[in-house]
């Protein structure tokens, strides 16, 4: 119930992030997110699409198609016994250059402090244990203050199976109406 909770609601973010990006139609298809040209560790096109992990303790569900950047950022405070997405949510959409910088707007979808803004990020290919690997840093934002400001990819996390002291209550329907 927790996944489709954090998928409904990272949907509606996209949502609302797509209805709030302005009055005039938007481009759709290849003129929205043309082709870039940027090389990742292995001399292959760069492609960003993936879990990534922020040191702000976030997972950041990274979808590219050209050169569109857009991701689902959800708290991952699970050690803590929380849910992810279960402190704050946030939706980002961005445009990556041949340089490999991506700038782009972020909102807060929930949070106990929201807001909006812009950010900066560059993909570098960093030595990672003799290994080129790409990671990303925050090198510029605007509005809201936000607390990411580097990623690296990560897997998917598996989910584990509640303890009987975890497990929900009952949310079975009351056999008789209200008075």
């Amino acid at each position: 119930m927790n996944r489709f909770r954090t998928a409904l609601t990272a949907t509606a973010a996209v949502l609302l992030l797509a209805a709030c990006s302005g009055g005039s139609p938007q481009p759709s298809g290849d003129a929205a997110c043309p082709p870039v040209q940027v090389s990742g560790p292995d001399n292959q096109p760069l492609d960003l699409s993936g879990v990534w992990s922020g040191n702000d303790g976030g997972l950041h569900y990274i979808k590219q198609i050209g050169s569109c950047v857009w991701w689902s950022g959800v708290s991952n405070f699970t050690d803590q016994g929380q849910y992810p997405g279960q402190e704050w949510i946030m939706t980002f959409r961005g445009t990556m250059d041949a340089e490999g910088r991506i700038n782009g707007d972020f909102v807060d979808v929930k949070s106990s402090n929201p807001g909006s803004g812009t950010m900066t990020i560059e993909a570098r290919i960093d030595q990672v244990d003799g290994q080129g690997v790409v990671q990303l840093y925050r090198t510029g934002s605007t509005g809201h203050a936000i607390g990411v400001t580097f990623w690296q990819r990560t897997t998917e996390p598996t989910p584990t199976e509640p303890t009987p002291t975890e497990a929900p209550a009952s949310t079975a329907a009351p056999t008789t109406p209200p008075s």
